[in-house]
């Protein structure tokens, strides 16, 4: 999974991928970053046609937002875009977004294994911290979830958000227990190849002894 943004280029609503975070993050191949990007630009058109045809703002925000969830992370501009295309305001869009049943899952999601000592699936919590994240912005996310009883501080959402666009074996390795979500935290950014040779070092040895590898990687970083 990787997000995202929406930006307006001469009027125009342009749909591009994240490509980095202070280092560059996971992205797919070219062929299918390019794919995903023209499906998620599609069901976009779609969406605009929806709402000027007089479909509920609110369903068919969500029907998009619920659509493209599985190909990527939809975040930032999407509002301001949205509202431009719709002549509508933000807080409008805003409000709609969050008055979605998507939104409402990922609240839920989040609520549900904040306080667990065993995530159900920490990538998927992880996931809809960012999603969140990339929507409305860091500090508005905090007082969402505080208005939803979830109290989750700024530094651990940043580290939950980095964790969400990993690479796909390192979210693996986190989702199968190999390392946790904790350790994952402190991880820097790294390529496929490079998290492989991690974990071969690690394999077989006590979580412990995982662990102080992971730290003294993590250190020499």
């Amino acid at each position: 999974m990787f997000p995202v943004k929406f930006t307006k280029s001469g009027g125009k609503t342009i749909i591009g991928a994240v490509s980095t975070l202070g280092k560059p993050i996971y992205l797919p191949s070219a062929d299918m970053l390019s794919t995903v990007l023209q499906k998620i630009e599609l069901r976009y058109n779609k969406l605009l046609k929806e709402v000027e045809r007089g479909c509920d703002l609110i369903d068919a925000i969500d029907a998009f937002l619920r659509d493209v969830s599985g190909l990527a992370i939809i975040g930032s501009g999407f509002i301001e875009c949205l509202a431009s295309d719709l002549r509508l305001s933000r807080s409008q869009i805003r409000k709609a977004v969050l008055s979605t049943n998507y939104a409402k899952n990922l609240l839920s999601i989040i609520k549900k294994n904040q306080y667990a000592r065993k995530k159900q699936d920490p990538i998927t919590y992880a996931e809809a911290c960012r999603q969140l994240v990339d929507l409305f912005g860091l500090k508005s996310t905090r007082k969402i979830l505080k208005r939803t009883n979830i109290s989750l501080k700024e530094d651990t959402l940043r580290k939950l958000c980095k964790v969400a666009v990993m690479p796909c074996n390192v979210k693996n390795a986190v989702r199968e227990g190999k390392i946790p979500l904790t350790l994952a935290f402190q991880l820097p950014f790294l390529n496929e190849e490079d998290f492989e040779e991690v974990l071969k070092r690690i394999s077989g040895l006590s979580r412990a002894e995982a662990i102080k590898q992971l730290r003294k990687m993590v250190k020499k970083e």
